[in-house]
C-alpha cells in the first residue's frame, strides 16, 4: 500500500508505526507476484528476499557515515578497520568511539570530516539528545527530524536507517 494510500487509510494518521517484517514483506511479495506478471517471472527466478534487519542503531549510523562517498570495496575495507577498533564487541559504542581517539580513527582511513560526524554523533548518543530518546518509538518524520539534526545524516541516511535499521515501511 503506498504511503498516500496508507494516510487516506488512516493508518499513519492515526500515530500507528507500521513495521517491516517477515509477514508484511511476504505479504507485499505476494501482492506484487499478483499485479505484475514480469515481476512474478523475476521474483521466480531470485528466490524469496531474506528480511537483515541492522538491530545496533549506533553501529548502522557509524556505518551509514564510513560509507557515504564511497565505492562499496572500499567502504568494507575502512568498516573492518573501524570495527578492529572495537575487539570485544562486534559493535562500537558511543564511549567506545569516543575513547579511540581522533587518530586511530584517522588511521583507519576515515576522512578528517568523517571522523568529526562519528564523533558529534557518538556524542549525541553518549549523553546528547539522542542519549534520552527511543528512536524506535518516534514517528518516521521525529526520526528524521533527529538524525537529521546531526552533522553528516541527511535525509536520505535517514530513511535508510528508518527502513534497515528499526525495520519501517514505505518511509517515502
Amino acid at each position: 500500500m503506498k504511503r498516500a494510500d496508507r494516510e487516506t487509510s488512516g493508518e499513519i494518521s492515526s500515530g500507528r508505526i507500521l513495521h517491516l517484517t517477515r509477514e508484511t514483506l511476504a505479504e507485499g511479495a505476494r501482492a506484487l507476484r499478483r499485479r505484475d506478471p514480469r515481476l512474478r517471472a523475476w521474483m521466480d527466478r531470485v528466490g524469496e528476499v531474506e528480511l537483515r534487519r541492522q538491530r545496533h542503531q549506533f553501529g548502522a549510523l557509524c556505518r551509514s557515515i564510513l560509507s557515504q562517498q564511497l565505492g562499496a570495496g572500499a567502504a568494507r575495507s575502512i568498516h573492518r578497520r573501524f570495527l578492529a577498533l572495537f575487539p570485544a564487541t562486534p559493535h562500537p559504542d558511543p564511549r567506545s568511539l569516543l575513547a579511540v581517539g581522533r587518530e586511530r580513527l584517522r588511521e583507519c582511513g576515515i576522512s578528517g570530516r568523517k571522523v568529526d560526524y562519528l564523533t558529534a554523533l557518538a556524542e549525541a548518543f553518549d549523553g546528547g539528545p539522542l542519549a534520552r530518546i527511543r528512536l524506535s518509538s518516534l514517528s518516521d518524520e521525529d526520526v528524521i527530524a533527529q538524525l537529521t539534526g546531526l552533522p553528516g545524516i541527511g535525509v536520505w541516511t535517514a530513511e535508510m536507517f528508518l527502513i534497515f535499521s528499526l525495520g519501517r515501511l514505505d518511509v517515502f
